[in-house]
């Protein structure tokens, strides 16, 4: 799941940040790096799947080879094969030869691994059964609340990226315009203007607009006055309303929850002490018992 969610959040960043001559750079190239691994253990799945076995729809286990194959030519093969290959292949490309002469146009191959995202449904499919097998309520709190505050995150990452792609593109035609990328970094007109900010402030200017936006702060300081830039802008403001509302609401609902079963625990508690107390059990035995009972509600 990690490594679903790594691609996922890196390729639109490679998409809308990284240029030609980024890819001089040590810290992009450790990141490329840290891919071609990811890519190297996507390959190495690509090959024990045709040696781990399946159930069909009978729950009736195949072992035997072909059987194992066909059924992968059949479902996902061709998917993880084409999402896969084209971005190693690439990848080893990138850190094997002259970043220099590094020819654009390949560049978009490294986008192959989106093909996948189909699997995700599996992927996320899995992290409900896990979640389900979680035995402490209040483990399995913590894992929603943990899954409702990426969500916000993850598409203020996505938006940022969207908001920069746009605006870079409108200054690669035109570094003269008043994109909100020149209001965000405070750039000359010159065309070299833009490439001379490192990645990292380029990313936090664009991620620092698109929270801003998500948390309802307003245009302060950066604002969009070119018409395609406030149609997206639009969008995202539309989009983030819908995801917002989702999160908080997801956040009362556990908290809601936690709270009635505190309120329940320890109205049970309370009439355990107090039975206890009636029968003059010994006090170590009674912190004893109070101990086990709070124990066994957690693991409820």
């Amino acid at each position: 799941m990690k490594r679903y969610t790594l691609r996922v959040e890196w390729r639109p960043f490679q998409t809308a940040f990284i240029t030609e001559v980024d890819l001089q750079d040590s810290g992009v190239g450790k990141m490329i790096a840290v891919l071609l691994v990811a890519d190297l253990f996507f390959a190495l799945d690509l090959v024990l799947n045709f040696t781990t076995g399946f159930r069909d729809s009978m729950q009736v286990l195949h072992r035997d080879g072909r059987s194992i194959a066909m059924n992968y030519f059949r479902s996902w093969f061709f998917i993880d094969f084409f999402a896969t290959i084209p971005s190693l292949v690439i990848h080893v490309v990138i850190v094997s030869m002259d970043k220099s002469a590094y020819p654009r146009p390949l560049w978009w191959l490294s986008l192959s691994p989106l093909v996948r995202l189909p699997r995700l449904r599996h992927a996320l499919l899995m992290l409900r059964k896990l979640e389900a097998h979680l035995k402490s309520s209040l483990y399995s709190s913590i894992f929603a609340l943990v899954e409702l505050f990426m969500l916000p995150v993850v598409f203020s990452h996505l938006s940022a990226c969207a908001l920069w792609a746009l605006g870079r593109s409108n200054l690669d035609h035109d570094a003269t315009v008043g994109s909100w990328i020149k209001l965000g970094l405070d750039i000359s007109d010159d065309p070299g203007a833009l490439q001379a900010v490192p990645v990292g402030e380029r990313y936090m200017t664009a991620m620092y607009f698109a929270v801003t936006v998500m948390s309802t702060v307003g245009l302060g300081d950066i604002s969009m006055n070119l018409s395609n830039e406030r149609a997206l802008l639009c969008v995202i403001m539309a989009t983030t309303s819908l995801v917002v509302g989702v999160a908080v609401n997801g956040v009362a609902t556990i908290v809601s929850k936690l709270n009635e079963r505190t309120a329940v625990t320890n109205e049970q508690l309370a009439k355990v002490s107090r039975f206890l107390k009636i029968y003059s059990v010994p006090g170590d035995l009674q912190r004893r018992v109070h101990a086990y009972l709070v124990q066994f509600f957690e693991n409820q």
